[in-house]
């Protein structure tokens, strides 16, 4: 009996050991956009277009080694979605602020090269991210007079000063609270002693409806009137840097 309860303390001191050797922790954070779209109609606004705003994002995760360079991540973090409008090269009107609570799963391939201290880390998975009691909103501003869209403002050749009024605008966020993306990921790792330094590239191909929608339905600028519709599919673009820690 003791025979058999030894060797067993041993099986599990060894099983215990190689999986500690498999396991890692890390952090990552960087900035992120989210990709833009300008649906331009038959009186749209010149050069008055749908524009991603930079935001932070952050985030912790735990890595499983099952062969030595294959891995499984799983993550949480917040992540930033905000939105703004461009006029004539200028940005303004950023909405949509705050960050989100999101979580994501991926498969990871490690590349060495050269030395072995540097390599190619290519991934591709899956990221949940939370709209909360921001899901389904609709808002509708309607003005007969207009009310300034920003701080944008035009002067015309008489000296007249102007900004882009809206007269009726709608704001739409995706009805479902909970956004899917697929997260290709493609980035460069350093070997820091044992544990590791990477920096990477990550574009979130959204699924479903669009996130954002934006409806200007009229608006007007110097008299005259225009209509345009912003987009927002919830595809980002996003770059990063992380350091992990293997046991």
């Amino acid at each position: 009996m003791k025979r058999q309860i030894f060797l067993l303390s041993i099986l599990f001191l060894t099983f215990s050991s190689h999986a500690q050797e498999r396991l890692s922790v890390g952090v990552q954070g960087g900035i992120s956009k989210l990709i833009s779209n300008t649906k331009e109609s038959s009186n749209h606004l010149e050069s008055f277009n749908a524009a991603g705003s930079i935001d932070a994002n952050g985030g912790v995760f735990g890595r499983y080694y099952f062969a030595p360079n294959l891995a499984v991540r799983a993550g949480f973090g917040v992540m930033g979605m905000s939105t703004a409008r461009e006029y004539l090269n200028t940005k303004y009107g950023r909405s949509n602020r705050g960050v989100n609570p999101s979580v994501n799963l991926s498969l990871d391939r490690l590349i060495p090269f050269g030395s072995g201290s540097w390599g190619l880390l290519a991934s591709f998975g899956f990221q949940g991210t939370y709209l909360g009691q921001n899901a389904g909103e609709v808002i509708r501003n309607q003005s007969e007079e207009g009310y300034r869209l920003g701080a944008h403002l035009q002067t015309d050749s008489d000296g007249n000063v102007s900004s882009i009024l809206g007269h009726d605008v709608v704001y739409a966020t995706r009805q479902n609270s909970t956004l899917l993306h697929l997260r290709p990921e493609i980035g460069l790792y350093k070997q820091v002693g044992k544990n590791r330094f990477y920096t990477s590239f990550i574009y979130g191909i959204a699924l479903g409806e669009d996130l954002y929608v934006k409806d200007y339905r009229s608006i007007s600028l110097m008299g005259n009137f225009y209509s345009t519709k912003h987009r927002f599919s919830g595809d980002f673009a996003l770059l990063q840097v992380g350091y992990e820690f293997l046991f």
